[in-house]
Parts: C-alpha cells; sequence; structure tokens
C-alpha cells in the first residue's frame, strides 16, 4: 500500500509519496484551518479526474520497479523451498516423492500469491482546499 499525495494541478501534476514532511508543508495538521463548505467546490471537483489521471500514470510507471522489489523480496522463500524439495527428497532412502512434490507446489503457490497482479487499486481519499488558493486562484 502506498499513500501518494497529487498536487500542481491543472497545469503542472506533481505526484509523491505522503509523508509526514510533506503534510507539515501543505499545512495539513491540528492547526489547519477547518472549513465546513469548500469556497470553491465545483473547481475542485473539476481536478479530481486530472488527480486521478495523475496518480495512475505514476503507479503506471513505476510498477515494473514495485514488480522487481517483491520478486527480490520473494526470492530467498522460492529458494528455501526448493532447498527444503530438494533435501526432502534425498532424506530418506524411499521418499513419498509425490507427497514432497504436492507440498512444495503448495509453498510455491503460497509465495505466488503474494506477487502483485493486475492493476493497482486507487481510491481518493481527501481533496484538500489550500486556504489562499481559494481567495487567490491559484493551482492546487
Amino acid at each position: 500500500m502506498k499513500w501518494l499525495a497529487v498536487s500542481g494541478l491543472p497545469d503542472h501534476p506533481h505526484v509523491e509519496p505522503l509523508t509526514t514532511a510533506l503534510l507539515e508543508r501543505f499545512g495539513v495538521g491540528p492547526a489547519m484551518p477547518g472549513r465546513a463548505t469548500p469556497q470553491d467546490l465545483p473547481g475542485l471537483s473539476a481536478l479530481v479526474p486530472d488527480a486521478v489521471e495523475a496518480a495512475q500514470r505514476h503507479l503506471t510507471d513505476v510498477a515494473d520497479e514495485y514488480r522487481r522489489r517483491i520478486s527480490t523480496t520473494l526470492a530467498p522463500y522460492r529458494e528455501r523451498i526448493d532447498r527444503w524439495q530438494q533435501d526432502a527428497l534425498f532424506a530418506s532412502a524411499r521418499p513419498d516423492r509425490k507427497a514432497i512434490d504436492e507440498t512444495a507446489d503448495r509453498r510455491r503457490r503460497l509465495v505466488e500469491s503474494l506477487e502483485t497482479v493486475g492493476k493497482p487499486m486507487l481510491r481518493l481519499l481527501a481533496v484538500l482546499e489550500p486556504h489562499a488558493a481559494a481567495e487567490e486562484g491559484t493551482a492546487r
């Protein structure tokens, strides 16, 4: 799971990881002013598709890197299964090859189930309206 922030809309979308430092830079925290009603709801709503599209592009751009990292993380587990299978086959004079292979296959499927598949799930969590942007019409 990755939390992302999209800023700079509409002209210069910028996607970056959502961190404490970024929230502080955006003025998000306990002291931020709250509003019961956004100042520019139609303007903010119009930017949502652009924000989602920018986030999707970012996730597509980094998908191969995420897959590589996950594969690297899971490689030692695959190797352990292979070693276990070989050790189990040679552990006795009459190994139950079918049971050993079935056990190894089940464990491989478990490891494979941890791989990422398909498109990443993307959900919009919040739209924050900068206090100054509502008054000055600046980028969001």
